[in-house]
């Protein structure tokens, strides 16, 4: 899968990445672009990486019957044409 981390000047960072979704209630079964905001932090001298809710967000990128080799290509091709500002590979 495809994945990029980008730093922000805060110190958190943006997971990106393609992933797969079996859909659900109100979702379709797919691929998606994920954007995940997150930070770390030392707590008790343990290192943690804590994910902020409100700012995950999710693209659909392509709608599927099924999970595939060939749909994870062409959803990361996808991703690479239509968000190439959050894609380096």
């Amino acid at each position: 899968m495809l994945e990029n981390k980008i730093y922000l000047s805060d110190g958190s960072w943006l997971k990106v990445s393609v992933v797969y979704s079996l859909g659900g209630w109100q979702s379709k079964r797919g691929y998606y672009l994920s954007v995940i905001r997150q930070e770390k932090s030392i707590v008790s001298g343990c290192v943690q990486t804590n994910i902020f809710d409100p700012a995950n967000k999710t693209i659909l990128l392509k709608e599927v019957t099924r999970k595939s080799k060939k749909a994870e290509q062409e959803a990361e091709s996808i991703a690479r044409e239509k968000f190439p500002q959050y894609i380096t590979a």
